[in-house]
């Protein structure tokens, strides 16, 4: 099997980032308290290799837009929040603050940022706030939310993450976004036989099992939408994609007839998204808090030690070109 086809998502995320007693409540309370619960409650997903590369093929870069037949075009940028549920504040993270020789080392191996399982495997020994919360975005945006081709952090970030009582009024959405658009435009561009596409590929295969016309596949509403879309309402793309040309592919639904039509308005052509309220308040509405909660059950559901799975995880978000 492919290296890139099929891989699991969701219970890989929980496993590796839910922590086990005693300090595993004290450290989801930490993920909480940051806007990033919504990652604790993301469904299990397998990625389809070319399915998502077809849907980068559909992906218009001047335009930030998904186009389809039929003349409808999906812009992926506002739906980021939405999908994903992490936080999308006032404060625009910025990459290459300045962090001391000692942050700065600590997340360093040789010269280069530290291995992204070790970051993880770290953290999960932490029991202080602080600490904790740079371990895991710095883990969290290596592995999933902006994954370069390597599985080192990128200590660029540092500076943005070490802001922990910000890390809920930045713009993270925009920064998934940006890692994601610019990843696709240089996998357009370039002309190199094997080259990744980096950045959350995640999110568009969501928004398209979101929007796809099919008769068996119902999806239910709420939000974000990574705790609501599994591998079993999108299985059927795979078998579409084998038995069907891309030329003559599932057509799909405007936003306005979508799961996305009751946040539609609140959707501006600018690169915010504003009014809805997910994990960048300082309080969720009730049917939010109830989509990023963590059950009981979800809780014992993940009896695996913590890096059980984190492999897999660091191959979802980088899609490499079939080779010809």
């Amino acid at each position: 099997m492919d290296t890139y086809s099929n891989l699991p998502i969701g219970s890989s995320v929980r496993e590796t980032y839910v922590v086990h007693s005693p300090s595993r409540d004290k450290q989801i309370g930490f993920v909480r308290k940051i806007g990033f619960e919504s990652i604790l409650s993301m469904k299990d997903f397998k990625m389809d290799k070319d399915l998502t590369l077809w849907l980068v093929d559909k992906f218009n870069c001047d335009t930030e837009e998904l186009e389809f037949d039929g003349g409808i075009s999906i812009p992926v940028r506002p739906l980021v929040k939405f999908v994903l549920g992490i936080p999308s504040g006032p404060i625009k993270v910025i990459e290459g603050l300045h962090v001391d020789d000692a942050l700065y080392k600590q997340y360093t191996w040789d010269t280069r940022g530290k291995n992204a399982m070790e970051v993880a495997e770290e953290m999960c020994s932490i029991t202080e706030e602080e600490p904790f919360c740079i371990a895991f975005m710095m883990a969290i945006l290596a592995i999933y939310l902006a994954p370069n081709t390597s599985v080192n952090v990128s200590r660029s970030f540092l500076g943005a993450a070490r802001q922990v009582g910000n890390l809920k009024q930045m713009d993270w959405c925009n920064l998934v976004a940006d890692c994601l658009f610019k990843g696709i435009k240089d996998y357009k561009k370039s002309d190199r036989l094997f080259v990744h596409v980096k950045g959350c590929v995640h999110i568009l295969s969501v928004i398209f099992i979101d929007l796809a016309k099919h008769p068996t596949l119902i999806v239910p509403d709420g939000f974000p939408r990574l705790s609501v879309v599994t591998t079993e309402m999108g299985c059927f793309t795979s078998k579409w994609v084998v038995a069907h040309p891309f030329g003559s592919f599932l057509p799909v639904r405007c936003l306005e007839e979508s799961v996305y039509a009751p946040v539609r308005n609140n959707m501006p052509n600018g690169n915010t998204v504003e009014g809805v309220k997910c994990s960048d308040s300082q309080s969720n509405t009730d049917a939010l808090a109830d989509q990023f909660a963590i059950t009981d059950t979800d809780q014992n559901n993940n009896k695996h030690p913590i890096l059980a799975k984190l492999g897999n995880l660091l191959y979802i978000s980088q899609l490499q070109r079939p080779v010809p």
